[in-house]
C-alpha cells in the first residue's frame, strides 16, 4: 500500500524488516522484489529476491512468473519461457504467464500457431482478461483477419474502456479497413483521451481529421502533439509538413496513410510487429 502510495522508501524498509526477522517470508520476498524492479528499477536486486523466494519455495507459480517477466524485459526470452513453462506446470491456467508465453512465441519465435493457443488457454481461463485480449487481436490482424480482431478488440475495449492501445487499433481498422472515418475519428479521440501520452493515437488522429478535411487546425496539433512524444516519426513529420504546405498553397492534399509502428517491449526493448504494438504484462 505505502508503495502505491509513493512511500516506497518506507515500504522498502518495512520489508527489509520483516526479512530480517523471518528471511523465508515468501510474500515479503516477493513484494520487495516487485518494489524493487517496478519502484526502483533495481533489475539486479529484484532479481535476487524472487531467486531467495524460490529457494524457499521452487514451484511458487507467481514468483516463477516475476522471475520470467524480469528475465523477459532484459532480453532473455529462453529463461522467462522456461520460468513461464515452470510456471504453468503448479498452475496451468494462469492467464497472465499464458499471456506473457504467447506473446514471446509470437513476437521472438514468429510460432503464431503457438502464441494463438496460448492466448485462447488464457482467454478460456479468464475470458476477460484485457491484456490476452489486446495481443489476440494483434495476432489476428497481423494473419489479415480483420473480422476477428475487430470482434476481440472491441471486447477488449468493453471490458477495459481506457485501453488506449486497443482503441487506436481499433480506430486503424475502422478506418483502413472499414472506411468509416467517423466511427474511427471516434474511437481515435478516446485513446488519446484514455492516455495522452499514445504519440500514435495522435498520429492516427491526425490522419482521420486531415483525409476528411473537416477540421485541419485539430489534425496539425495531433501530428505537433505525436512529434512531442515521439520525435523523428516520420509519417507525423510528412503528414504535418503536407498539411502546412497544402495549407499554404489552399489546396487540400491527401495524408500519407496509417502505418505499422514498432513493436514497444515492456522495458525499452522493441521488436517490430506487423501490427500495432504487443505487450505483455509486468
Amino acid at each position: 500500500i505505502l508503495s502505491v502510495m509513493g512511500r516506497k522508501e518506507e515500504a522498502a524498509q518495512i520489508f527489509q524488516r520483516i526479512i530480517d526477522q523471518d528471511e523465508n517470508c515468501l510474500d515479503s520476498l516477493n513484494g520487495f522484489g516487485v518494489l524493487k524492479q517496478f519502484g526502483f528499477r533495481d533489475l539486479k536486486g529484484a532479481k535476487e529476491l524472487f531467486e531467495r523466494a524460490l529457494k524457499v519455495n521452487p514451484r511458487h507459480s507467481m514468483t516463477l512468473y516475476r522471475l520470467g517477466s524480469l528475465l523477459n524485459s532484459e532480453g532473455d526470452y529462453q529463461g522467462a519461457m522456461e520460468k513461464y513453462r515452470m510456471a504453468l506446470e503448479s498452475d496451468p491456467t494462469n492467464p497472465l504467464v499464458l499471456c506473457n508465453l504467447g506473446v514471446i512465441q509470437w513476437q521472438v519465435l514468429e510460432d503464431t500457431g503457438a502464441a494463438e493457443k496460448s492466448f485462447e488457454r488464457a482467454l478460456w481461463s479468464d475470458e476477460n482478461h484485457g491484456m490476452t485480449l489486446y495481443n489476440y487481436g494483434l495476432l489476428l490482424r497481423a494473419r489479415g483477419d480483420n473480422d476477428g480482431a475487430q470482434n476481440i478488440l472491441e471486447k477488449c475495449v468493453r471490458v477495459c474502456q481506457e485501453n488506449s492501445a486497443a482503441l487506436c487499433e481499433l480506430g486503424v481498422i475502422y478506418y483502413s479497413v472499414r472506411a468509416n472515418h467517423q466511427k474511427a475519428e471516434e474511437l481515435l479521440r478516446r485513446a488519446v483521451q484514455a492516455d495522452p501520452t499514445n504519440g500514435q493515437a495522435y498520429c492516427n488522429l491526425g490522419v482521420v481529421l486531415q483525409s476528411t478535411g473537416l477540421d485541419s487546425e485539430m489534425a496539425e496539433y495531433c501530428y505537433v502533439q505525436c512529434l512531442e512524444l515521439c520525435p523523428g516519426h516520420q509519417i507525423a513529420q510528412s503528414n504535418l509538413q503536407l498539411l502546412r504546405t497544402s495549407r499554404q498553397a489552399a489546396v487540400t492534399a491527401s495524408p500519407q496513410p496509417m502505418k505499422k509502428e514498432k513493436s514497444k517491449w515492456p522495458f525499452g526493448r522493441r521488436k517490430r510487429s506487423s501490427e500495432g504494438e504487443a505487450h505483455t504484462s509486468p
